[in-house]
């Protein structure tokens, strides 16, 4: 079923769609110590806005291009309860922080914040997608924290690929030194009508001794063909270390959330009493022990990424099946029982 690509048909849409929501990870180093020069949160308004005798103007410009049919009426609940943060290290002040495809380069390093009226982004990310052409000669003043007054150099409209939506936001061009390439305030994140969430966030995160074991066990699957890199992925699944009886660790999937959408495969396993009454009236008894069996059925193509679990260092995929599946214990079986049906 896996290798025919049926996992797509039977996965909810609904499910899917708000397991998504808010679930970008965060990526890159933590946040560096102060910079030179930090806006905590930029004030935005209507044509002709003016906060202490100061001039404000600012535009939204937004066109949305959608790949799939956008919602008039908000109909799902989205809420936050224990299980979101569920391996998280608390305390925790990490800003929530993304990789986007902005045109068609992914930029990292990207600050989501809800505090902000507009969109910045700094020069130098034009600058290595070459689009300094582009940049309309347009400046506005932005207030940023402690009314501390910034002008921008231009502003420039690029389209934002996320969700399956592809959005094009203007951004406003700042040179000012900033941990970030870029900011994403609320005119991009209204139209999305995301959640962004700085307390609740996806990716658990693991001391720097079983960070590296995380690091080995990656590099082996990377190496071996078992796993690739995943971009944009619409399921994401954390990571459990598991310490083994030789003290050492090894690295699951909680596939939990994929498991609850997928039905179950009734296929017959074989009863243990039955397997030793077959054995009566034999001399000898023979073990095959199939060295990870599970990793020898390649998963198809459009299912691999519905496989994708988050780390420290990227998103990937399994390109064969994984264990914790929910119906990789009855795939195998079925399998093996082809396998030696004659």
């Amino acid at each position: 079923m896996l290798n025919q690509g049926h996992l797509k048909e039977l996965l909810s849409d609904k499910r899917r769609d708000n397991f998504a929501r808010g679930c970008n990870p965060p990526q890159g180093p933590p946040k560096p110590p102060s910079p030179a020069h930090t806006i905590q949160m930029i004030i935005g308004g209507g044509e002709d806005t003016v906060i202490n005798h100061v001039k404000f103007t600012t535009t939204h410009k937004l066109k949305r291009t959608v790949s799939h049919e956008r919602y008039d009426n908000l109909e799902d609940d989205i809420i936050f309860d224990k299980s979101d943060n569920d391996g998280l290290c608390f305390p925790h002040y990490d800003a929530l922080v993304i990789t986007l495809r902005i045109a068609d380069t992914d930029v990292k390093r990207i600050m989501v914040d809800d505090g902000s009226g507009a969109c910045i982004v700094h020069p130098r990310v034009l600058m290595q997608m070459r689009l300094e052409d582009k940049l309309i000669l347009r400046c506005i003043t932005l207030m940023g924290f402690n009314n501390a007054v910034e002008r921008t150099s231009g502003e420039i409209v690029l389209p934002i690929l996320a969700g399956g939506v592809t959005l094009e936001t203007t951004f406003h061009v700042m040179n000012q030194e900033t941990a970030y390439n870029a900011i994403i305030g609320r005119p991009w994140i209204h139209a999305m009508r995301a959640i962004p969430s700085s307390f609740y966030q996806m990716r658990r995160k693991f001391n720097a001794a079983i960070n590296e074991t995380v690091n080995e066990e990656v590099d082996k699957l990377l190496a071996n063909g078992s796993i690739r890199e995943s971009k944009y992925p619409q399921w994401v699944a954390n990571v459990v270390m598991v310490k083994k009886k030789n003290e050492k660790w090894r690295m699951c999937v909680d596939f939990t959330d994929l498991n609850k959408t997928c039905p179950k495969d009734s296929f017959p396993l074989p009863h243990i009493d039955q397997l030793i009454d077959a054995i009566t009236g034999h001399e000898l008894l023979s073990f095959l022990d199939a060295y990870s069996g599970y990793n020898q059925i390649l998963m198809a193509e459009e299912d691999q990424e519905k496989t994708t679990f988050i780390t420290h260092r990227g998103t990937y995929c399994y390109k064969v099946m994984s264990f914790g599946l929910k119906n990789a214990g009855a795939m195998y079986q079925r399998l093996v029982t082809k396998l030696f049906k004659e």
